[in-house]
């Protein structure tokens, strides 16, 4: 059983464009609308009991609840719509109260001389709260964009099943179905507000996803495997009971084919091989309450882990990731999907002695694509961090050091039309960024009971 609380508000400049830091009107931390930022609050309760029976099987039950708010002050394009006021905007999660039901119940049985695990689930979730989204500048409220009640609850039901054949090859295969039912309904009636967006509706849809794997060991430092398997992206439950033809759950397709291996008794690496179909590429909009529909697409990608202790206190790590999407629809040259990455990695040295702990890291990702046609890039960056700790009893020190290197690096970045407070033209489409965070020590001290 456990319970927590967290409360946060802040100032934040949001994502500004390139060219307000290269001409010169703010800094990369400036801020061209001081009024963004916002307010949060979440309290969380949680209870988890187990069951183990005498047969050998576990019975798992998980409750959780969770109450949650949201008031959040944006401007993304500035001057673009309202040249006078402003575009920003509020969105605000008034008071939503998650609730839901994880159920597992786990069996071991020889069949034929090899073992049989299966596994059977039951899970529920249901979102009930008041959402909207207002048109702001100064965080003072000009009109209303939408305002609605949300009710979502989602069911599924699961089996899994392991079965060892023999001693080298294994199966796992099982299925899993979905049913949601989204409801949304309008607070405001549309002639209170001439920008005012309706929707209304409920829509109830379910998803079927079946699995399949197979592990073959060609010996004790050899696995194989191959993993497939179809799932879904959800959706918006405002487009979704506004718009009948929009896919409620687009279905996904991955497979996977690889190994794990150990070249040397100290050292572990994995690679594989996969890739990713879905129906439907589903982006938010983050300027009205709307998700953009953008069509098929498809990823394939390789990847690569590494783990390796050097000496007895000293261990290496490593994760290399690679992968290229497009959309399957669209002309080459305008099916890049924005912001997709192609590479990055992350990797570290770590010591452990007596009590004694230290690591140096790095994080990576290349340049992508911010758009479909690839004429605006989202930079990459290579990070280096540091971390020490030192233990005595039950009292452990620790100190952090981010960002190494102190280099400049863009956090979310998105390409964007926007136009600045006395710009003439209609908008100019370019890369905006929240810039990430320079070199920052931090310090800590933990008791442990």
């Amino acid at each position: 059983m456990e319970g927590s609380y967290f409360n946060s508000s802040w100032n934040g400049s949001g994502q500004i464009p390139e060219r307000a830091v290269t001409e010169g009107l703010i800094t990369r931390f400036g801020a061209l609308d001081p009024s963004e930022g916002g307010h949060t609050d979440r309290s969380n309760a949680n209870v988890i009991l187990k069951t183990y029976f005498d047969n050998g099987g576990v019975l798992k039950n998980q409750v959780y609840y969770s109450f949650y708010q949201l008031n959040l002050f944006t401007d993304f394009t500035f001057y673009l719509v309202d040249t006078i006021h402003g575009d920003g905007i509020n969105q605000r999660d008034n008071g939503r109260r998650v609730f839901g039901y994880n159920g597992s119940y786990e069996i071991n049985k020889d069949l034929a001389g090899h073992n049989l695990r299966t596994v059977f689930g039951l899970t529920t979730r249901g979102d009930v709260g008041q959402i909207s989204l207002r048109h702001q500048e100064d965080r003072v409220i000009l009109d209303t964009v939408s305002m609605g009640n949300l009710y979502e609850q989602s069911y599924s039901a699961y089996i899994d099943k392991t079965y060892e054949i023999s001693h080298k090859l294994s199966i796992n295969a099982g299925v899993r179905a979905d049913v949601f039912d989204m409801n949304y309904s309008d607070v405001l009636p549309v002639s209170e507000d001439t920008n005012y967006v309706s929707y209304n509706g409920r829509k109830v849809s379910g998803k079927i996803s079946p699995k399949l794997n197979l592990y073959y060991n060609l010996n004790p430092e050899v696995q194989l495997f191959i993993r497939s398997g179809y799932g879904f992206h959800s959706n918006d439950a405002r487009v979704v009971v506004s718009n009948p033809s929009v896919s409620t759950l687009p279905t996904a397709l991955g497979y996977e084919i690889g190994s794990t291996f150990k070249p040397c008794p100290k050292m572990l690496v994995n690679v594989g091989l996969w890739g990713i179909h879905l129906a439907n590429e589903l982006t938010l909009n983050q300027d009205v309450p709307d998700e953009e529909i953008n069509g098929p697409t498809q990823r394939f990608g390789a990847d690569l882990s590494v783990r390796y202790q050097l000496a007895k206190a000293l261990y290496f790590d490593m994760d290399l990731n690679y992968s290229q999407g497009r959309f399957t629809d669209s002309a080459v040259g305008h099916n890049y999907i924005p912001l997709a990455p192609m590479v990055t990695s992350v990797a570290g040295l770590t010591l452990k002695k007596d009590g004694f702990s230290a690591s140096i890291r790095y994080r990576a990702i290349d340049n992508r694509p911010a758009n479909s046609e690839n004429t605006v890039v989202a930079l990459g960056y290579f990070l280096v961090d540091g971390l020490v700790k030192y233990r005595v009893k039950k009292i452990e020190f620790g100190a952090t050091i981010e960002n190494i290197f102190n280099v400049e690096w863009n956090e979310a970045q998105f390409d964007t039309l926007t136009r600045l407070k006395g710009e003439s033209v209609d908008g100019i489409d370019q890369l905006c960024f929240t810039p990430g965070a320079p070199r920052l020590i931090k310090g800590s001290i933990s008791y442990f009971f």
